[in-house]
């Protein structure tokens, strides 16, 4: 018998540390960043947020990709922390996919069929079978398959088990599709991209191809099959002894879906051009700012600025969008501190009415995070007002 709360548990904790062949694994206080080692793809894969911590971290990951200048993928899961965080991404301009029913299955339960069709699917091991998958994948999809394709080949010349694809046939001609993930470290073996041309549907295609790839997984060593379904093969699963333990959803940010900038985009000193850049006033030690540039676009205004003297470097920036404005400040220590290395801190804060309540994280020189909370104007940093 399935304990759901143990799955979800046991889930949580590969979202939040599992590293797969050729993805790197970055894990923060309260998120895990996921990238591929090529840079070709990069996911928020778990987050532990509140509703009062939401709204900065998702402002804190878009400005860690934007200065990556990449696209991203937060993958949010129904059980996950604030309960209105579709809401909350969606209105940073995050592309809200399908939802998908998580489901799973115990190894032991509803064992694998012996049905026929069974036969007709083939494990791809040489690369030119690919071939064959991404005709298919391409015809239901509609989309190109280049990446899968390339990870499938990867795979196979370097040996490795843990990504594989396989192909059902109708005579020879390819019709059905899916993909098989597994870790040695892992609980799940996730059937994943199962696809079959819609001619060819209702005649077992699908079910073999589950079928075969549970076989697979069980010999591998897993304990349960996991599959992000979509309304049109819940059913199926659901009769195959699966179970539904959330769901999930794909949200998508893309670069192109910030505001573009109007006209030319102004770089201005202060000294230059006082009446439209940002008024900086002396922070608590004296030092002023230069180097104050800012993009006038449609619906946000964005400023930068750094100090004249040493040992701080300070990239402070205000943005407005519509209604809503928010404050960075992101400054480190150019000179070691005793004990310490290198520390670092980023504050985000939201101005409300002339104040920030802001957040910090450092790291030392052995690379733990601490975390603390500033209320109030925050102490020995920067006033930032944006000119009427």
């Amino acid at each position: 018998m399935l304990d759901e709360r143990e799955i979800l548990d046991e889930l949580n904790q590969e979202r939040r540390r599992l590293a797969r062949r050729g993805e790197i694994v970055e894990v923060l206080p309260s998120v895990t960043r996921v990238r591929a080692a090529d840079d070709s793809y990069h996911v928020v894969t778990y987050a532990s947020l509140t509703a009062h911590t939401a709204d900065a971290l998702i402002e804190e990951q878009i400005d860690h990709y934007a200065r990556l200048g990449v696209d991203f993928e937060w993958k949010v899961y129904g059980h996950d922390a604030p309960d209105d965080m579709l809401r909350r991404l969606e209105g940073r301009g995050f592309q809200v996919g399908a939802r998908e029913a998580v489901l799973v299955r115990e190894r032991g339960e509803g064992d694998p069929s012996t049905a026929a069709t069974a036969g007709s699917v083939s494990r791809i091991e040489r690369v030119e079978q690919i071939a064959d998958y991404r005709r298919v994948a391409e015809a239901v999809f509609g989309k190109s398959y280049d990446f899968t394709s390339n990870e499938l080949a990867k795979a196979l010349r370097a040996g490795c088990a843990q990504h594989r694809g396989y192909v059902a046939y109708d005579g020879e001609t390819p019709v059905s599709i899916g993909r098989l993930y597994t870790h040695p470290d892992s609980l799940f073996a996730g059937l994943y991209g199962g696809a079959t041309l819609p001619a060819f549907r209702g005649r077992g295609f699908y079910r073999a191809l589950v079928d075969a790839r549970a076989r697979d997984a069980i010999a591998l060593g897993a304990r349960y099959l996991l599959v992000d379904a979509l309304p049109t093969s819940r059913p199926i699963l659901e009769r195959m002894g699966f179970r539904r333990i959330t769901d999930t959803w794909p949200c998508e940010w893309r670069r192109s879906r910030e505001p573009r900038t109007r006209g030319i985009p102004l770089n201005v000193g202060v000294r230059r051009n006082p009446s439209t850049a940002p008024r900086l006033r002396r922070d608590r030690v004296g030092r002023r700012f230069h180097n104050l540039s800012f993009t006038g676009s449609e619906g946000i205004l964005v400023a930068q600025a750094e100090p004249v003297v040493a040992p701080w470097i300070a990239l402070p920036s205000l943005a407005r969008v519509g209604d809503r404005a928010r404050a960075e400040m992101r400054y480190g220590v150019t000179e070691p501190s005793a004990g310490a290395g290198h520390p670092s801190e980023q504050i985000t804060g939201h101005p409300d009415g002339g104040r920030v309540d802001a957040r910090a994280t450092s790291r030392d020189a052995s690379g733990a995070n601490a975390g603390r909370a500033l209320g109030g104007r925050v102490p020995d940093a920067i006033e930032y007002l944006r000119s009427k």
